[in-house]
């Protein structure tokens, strides 16, 4: 079962840092410096760009002396076909680097997460890839109607994202997100990350001249396992809204083995898992194992009840009962005898529909409603159109 999103989660794929290299060293070069920054060659490369910048920021973390290596033209015959490749590899003389592809925010088959639910798992990210993220606005996705474009995310801090765009027209270095060209949190409908970082030609250390010779070099770590093709399940997977806060208990399996909570991942929750909504939890791989699952909740409104329903020239009114949770109504209504219903939406505890038949009879049935979590139908209620 893959599963890769944002995860947001985002959403969300994290490699925590990539301790299975022990021999990884500290760049005396910051991955903040302009240097490691780059501006895009053509219209078309900003995803090439951006990848080739998380490279480079990832590389000077391992302590790659290679990192300036890595440019648009470096990366172009690996990592393009008119457009990104969606995961592919890139080799220094020392590394080769694994890079690999989300979505986030119902983009794909990314659950949909706005406001401070998106924000939370593209901090997640960043948290695990202090190298940075690429992040992608995508025409026709969450709203956006303009060209697409890529930006590198590196940073939170203050409340506030910072990034480097490759667009020739955005000032160089790092800039805060409002400042990029076309792309901001809300708009972001995909992502890459590096998934993974092995080493090149590391020689297999003989443990008996390694004990006699302490310069021997030390054999590189075991590879981590990722956890794209792990199974998540919930203990519970759908609530009744009660003011609550709601913490489905997490069982993740992997080849038929269950993994154990804090030891082979780490769980984090939505901030506002009280809500009615859906929400979603972000499974992070740690010690033997890296990337992120995700899962997903609701917590739906209790069921309301209609109150009184009367029947008035082309019209009718309608009302019931009013749910907790700051919901939203959705009133179906239809011609009795007919089979498919229409709808109509308000935040109010009632309404009047119009444009009705005269001297019909008509059923009606109302929900609440709120962040793609429904409630159940209250019973169907009559009433003739005058």
């Amino acid at each position: 079962m893959k599963k890769k999103i944002i995860s947001l989660a985002l959403a969300l794929v994290m490699v925590l840092g990539e301790t299975m290299l022990m021999s990884v060293k500290t760049s005396a070069l910051s991955i903040d410096d302009a240097s490691v920054f780059l501006k895009q060659q053509t219209a078309s490369t900003c995803t090439l760009v951006s990848a080739a910048m998380a490279l480079r920021r990832k590389a000077l973390l391992m302590g790659d002396v290679n990192w300036a290596s890595i440019t648009e033209d470096s990366l172009k015959p690996v990592a393009w076909s008119n457009g990104l490749l969606h995961d592919f590899s890139y080799a220094t003389a020392d590394y080769t680097y694994t890079i690999s592809y989300g979505d986030v925010d119902g983009y794909g088959n990314a659950s949909d997460i706005t406001g401070q639910d998106k924000i939370n798992a593209l901090n997640n990210l960043l948290a695990a890839h202090p190298e940075g993220v690429v992040i992608y606005a995508r025409n026709g996705a969450n709203g956006y109607t303009e060209k697409n474009h890529a930006v590198l995310l590196t940073s939170y801090v203050n409340n506030v994202f910072y990034v480097a765009d490759p667009a020739g027209a955005s000032t160089p270095g790092l800039i805060t997100i409002d400042q990029a060209l076309r792309v901001n949190v809300e708009n972001v409908a995909s992502y890459w990350y590096v998934s993974n970082v092995t080493a090149n030609n590391v020689p297999a250390a003989d443990s008996a001249a390694t004990a006699q010779d302490p310069s021997a070099p030390a054999a590189a770590a075991p590879a981590v396992t990722a956890l794209d093709d792990g199974v998540v399940s919930l203990s519970k997977t759908s609530y009744t809204y009660n003011g609550k806060i709601k913490n489905p208990t997490v069982n993740v399996t992997l080849n038929n083995n269950a993994l154990t909570r804090d030891v082979d991942y780490t769980v984090s929750y939505a901030s506002n898992r009280k809500s009615v909504g859906k929400h979603k939890i972000v499974i992070t791989g740690i010690g033997g194992y890296s990337g992120t699952l995700t899962a997903t909740y609701k917590i739906s409104p209790k069921k309301t009840k209609i109150t009184s329903v009367s029947g008035k020239k082309k019209s009718a009114s309608i009302k019931y009962a009013s749910l907790a949770g700051n919901v939203n109504y959705q009133v179906a209504y239809r011609k009795a005898g007919r089979v498919k219903w229409n709808y109509t939406y308000t935040k109010s505890a009632k309404k009047t529909v119009k444009n009705l038949s005269r001297s019909s009879r008509y059923q009606f049935k109302v929900r609440g409603y709120k962040n793609g979590a429904y409630g159940k139908y209250s019973a169907v209620r009559s009433v003739k159109v005058k």
